[in-house]
């Protein structure tokens, strides 16, 4: 799940609409809403994102809200070309891994990158 996905589904909820109802009303798929809301899609472009603060009733606030969640959910990692296949499998492994890792396991990687001396467990 992403902040946009998460954030989406509360002002659905809490308007006491179902997925098919907000995707009938905002003229998309229930499947693509279930997708945006769980993560497994990008967030929706600026019309789209217009259309759910009308059909939400969304405060100025609440849009606010919505709409920087949306810019964050939506970040893009570039690997650079050239990467060598086992770069390339490290960077999904841990965009994988990111939901599931504990602090000090960010940790150990944080330093790791910053070039200094771990202990390896």
């Amino acid at each position: 799940m992403n902040p946009y996905g998460v954030l989406l589904r509360f002002f659905r909820e809490l308007r006491g609409l179902s997925q098919g109802e907000l995707a009938a009303q905002l003229g998309v798929t229930n499947r693509l809403l279930s997708a945006v809301e769980t993560g497994r899609r990008s967030p929706h472009d600026q019309p789209t994102l217009e259309r759910i603060r009308s059909v939400l009733s969304l405060s100025d606030d609440e849009y606010r809200q919505l709409h920087s969640a949306a810019e964050h959910s939506s970040m893009i990692v570039r690997i650079p070309s050239g990467s060598s296949p086992e770069r390339i499998a490290l960077v999904h492994r841990l965009v994988a891994a990111l939901g599931e890792l504990q602090h000090d396991q960010i940790m150990l990687i944080r330093n790791i990158l910053q070039g200094r001396q771990t202990e390896m467990f």
